[in-house]
């Protein structure tokens, strides 16, 4: 007999997942909030969407190797080495690869090496590449003591700004610009993923006091990637991050505010640059708010059947939402008002939704 699912984990999972839908559906609308939008200039709402996501990754992973190890020794290395493999194949097939080849002479024009880099600069690492991505790259500190896993962490954000003041910052923000960090981005979304990890090993703990006490790490996690960003105050702006267009530029204060100066350089909370402050603002942000579905679901016995619907099956309902948003939202024009969005918004989850209701009558679950 399986063991019993930790309800806080599911019910913010599924509170995720269902963000993740409203914030996909409406973020091109002009008529939205800005906080429900990517500005790429600070984190706003929406941002804080992903890293909430490879946090559960961090902290179901560990939960479900640290049980499998015990039943199966070191052959679940081998398993999770084919689950990192399996969700990095399913977003190089769902994302697809960047560019094309109009004719075979322009196929065959670049040097091999050349061609492979562009091919993988943009699309390919999407959410589920990075999931994958990242969770390979913490698999060999997944069953490690707490302090290597931080370790482990801070020194993968250490690299990536390292690397990132030796140019991979400008290219990955060159036209085709990079999503979610680009093909380094795991390097910081390791960030998330073991405080999603080290989440586990204090809920596991038990400790009377230990919700309160997660709650405020996580929001000291929060301001010390908040305090990071503050250096973007005294960094000149990059260059190559005029060629981006991007508008409502703010000087990194989280969750948005009114445009401020052109400070835009790597210290920078931005989603598509990946830097080293955004996920760790929102990883904090992220063990704050599980501490509250912790204290609300495992203490208080709160728990909502939509939401652990979502949980259960969040990577049906991730591919699911794409393609029930390219049904109803090519009838949903940019300018559309709220009422209209709402409409359209209570269509597109249900349609969702009744797709999710069948798999879990059925007990079909997609997992990697």
């Amino acid at each position: 007999m399986p063991p019993p699912r930790l309800a806080s984990l599911d019910q913010f999972r599924g509170a995720t997942a269902l963000a993740m839908f409203a914030v996909n559906f409406v973020g091109g609308l002009a008529t939205v909030p800005a906080g429900l939008k990517h500005h790429h200039t600070y984190c706003s709402f929406a941002d804080t969407v992903m890293p909430a996501f490879v946090f559960a990754v961090g902290f179901g992973m560990r939960l479900s190797f640290l049980r499998r190890r015990e039943a199966d020794g070191r052959r679940a290395y081998r398993h999770f080495l084919g689950r990192c493999g399996g969700l990095i194949l399913l977003g190089v097939l769902l994302y697809h690869l960047t560019g094309k080849a109009d004719t075979f002479t322009d196929l065959t024009a670049r040097p091999l090496g050349e061609f492979l880099l562009a091919a993988v600069k943009r699309h390919p690492f999407e959410t589920l590449t990075h999931i994958g991505v990242t969770s390979l790259w913490c698999l060999p500190v997944i069953a490690a003591a707490g302090w290597v896993r931080a370790v482990w962490a801070a020194a993968s954000g250490g690299l990536h700004v390292w690397l990132s003041h030796l140019g991979y910052y400008p290219w990955n923000l060159t036209p085709p610009v990079g999503i979610d960090g680009g093909p380094l981005g795991f390097l910081t979304w390791a960030i998330p993923l073991v405080l999603g990890t080290l989440a586990h090993d204090w809920v596991m703990r038990d400790r009377p006091r230990g919700t309160g006490e997660l709650f405020f790490a996580g929001l000291g996690i929060a301001f010390a990637g908040y305090g990071l960003s503050l250096l973007s105050k005294f960094t000149p702006p990059n260059d190559i991050t005029r060629l981006a267009s991007w508008e409502d530029i703010h000087d990194g204060f989280p969750f948005g505010g009114p445009p401020k100066v052109f400070i835009v350089n790597y210290w920078t909370m931005s989603q598509r640059a990946g830097s080293v402050t955004y996920p760790l603002f929102a990883g904090g942000v992220a063990v704050a708010a599980f501490a509250v579905f912790r204290l609300a679901c495992d203490r208080g016995n709160l728990r909502r059947g939509y939401l652990d619907l979502f949980g259960r099956h969040a990577l049906a309902g991730y591919i699911i939402h794409d393609l029930a948003g390219e049904t109803v939202k090519p009838f949903v024009p940019k300018d559309s008002p709220l009422w209209w969005v709402a409409v359209a918004f209570t269509v597109y989850l249900l349609l969702i939704t009744v797709v999710l209701r069948y798999l879990d009558r059925n007990r079909l679950f997609l997992k990697l």
